[in-house]
């Protein structure tokens, strides 16, 4: 059976990150598989900030890549590629501001997504370089 979990290393960070929903569950390919991410900005979120995304498969990295996160946002579910980042509420062109925070990401898993473990490593920065987040994600679709 397909498992999850998650853990939020950036306890000092701007974006606190309360509780995470995965849908379906339990998870399975093909699908879609939908985050819904709560948290707390601590501070306003400012344009420039910044995600750094890791994803392995075991111990193979597939993808390291480096994306502006309103930039991400303001794609929302009309970003190409096999993941998406997207507001609840908000406008995706303008600060997070301080408060609760909703995100909807969405990664699409094909029939050729292998059976395993996958990693999914999440650290976000400031414009000025300071920790916005550092979450890892590990789903097993065996």
């Amino acid at each position: 059976m397909a498992t999850w979990s998650y853990s939020d290393h950036g306890s000092s960070g701007l974006l606190t990150i309360r509780s995470i929903e995965v849908w379906p569950e339990p998870l399975q390919t093909p699908c879609e598989m939908k985050m819904l991410i709560k948290g707390t900005a601590n501070e306003q979120i400012e344009n420039g900030a910044y995600l750094k995304v890791t994803v392995k498969y075991g111990l193979i990295k597939l993808r390291n890549e480096t994306c502006d996160l309103f930039k991400k946002l303001s794609d929302g579910a009309a970003s190409q590629g096999n993941w998406t980042l997207a507001l609840v509420q908000g406008d995706a062109s303008k600060p997070i501001p301080k408060g609760e925070v909703q995100l909807v990401s969405t990664m699409k898993l094909t029939e050729r997504t292998p059976k395993g473990e996958f990693t999914v490593s999440v650290s976000g920065y400031t414009v000025d370089d300071y920790s916005l987040l550092d979450l890892q994600f590990t789903f097993d679709n065996r």
